[in-house]
């Protein structure tokens, strides 16, 4: 006689319970993106997230401990979307830094509601939320500094950084007016004054 599975590997129309219990977490990250990007974190409730996701409140739980969780997991999964695209651009490229810039800032204008998670949504949220937008900016540091050969951990690659976050924050705020390629040109320039100086 054949032993039952058992209970973490029982499977429901071919897919185990892990499986299941990863694609409720993706469709929780995924509706989350959408609602935090297009109403706010604040004016969005886990309900409602829910919903979006076609799942019930219990679910929620299943995979994250708090609304606060749920939008660092969002805004990971849209940072490694970002990063992705980025790197793409990055590795064909003969001059690196504008190509990494303009993959960035497109990404950005295509789409709007995760500029505002990745953005503005994160701050003053609490500590979890403020240590991943502090390890994305380390991380985007990183890249910039990788292709003009300075160190990420200094004042300079901060200030450049920095330099281009506020130039995306005005952009978006103005309703992205300026096409992709000035918004480049002006951080390509801010960036490496503050870089290579």
């Amino acid at each position: 006689m054949a032993s039952a599975a058992p209970p973490s590997d029982r499977r429901y129309r071919g897919i185990s319970a892990e499986d299941r219990r990863e694609a409720r977490r993706e469709a929780l990250v995924d509706a989350a993106c959408q609602l935090y990007g297009q109403r706010g974190f604040a004016s969005t409730s886990i309900e409602a997230v829910c919903a979006e996701a076609g799942l019930t409140k219990r679910y929620f739980y299943e995979s994250f401990a708090s609304a606060e969780a749920l939008l660092v997991a969002a805004f990971e999964s849209i940072t490694a979307a970002l990063f992705a695209a980025i790197d793409a651009a990055a590795a064909d490229a003969a001059e690196p830094l504008p190509a990494m810039l303009t993959a960035f800032f497109t990404a950005l204008r295509d789409h709007p509601q995760f500029a505002r998670v990745f953005f503005v949504e994160m701050s003053g949220v609490g500590a979890a939320a403020e240590a991943a937008l502090e390890a994305s900016r380390r991380a985007l540091a990183a890249r910039l500094m990788r292709e003009v050969g300075g160190d990420p951990a200094s004042l300079r690659a901060a200030g450049a950084t920095g330099a281009i976050r506020q130039i995306a924050l005005s952009w978006i705020a103005g309703g992205y007016a300026e096409p992709v390629e000035e918004v480049v040109a002006a951080a390509v320039d801010v960036g490496r004054a503050l870089i290579e100086r």
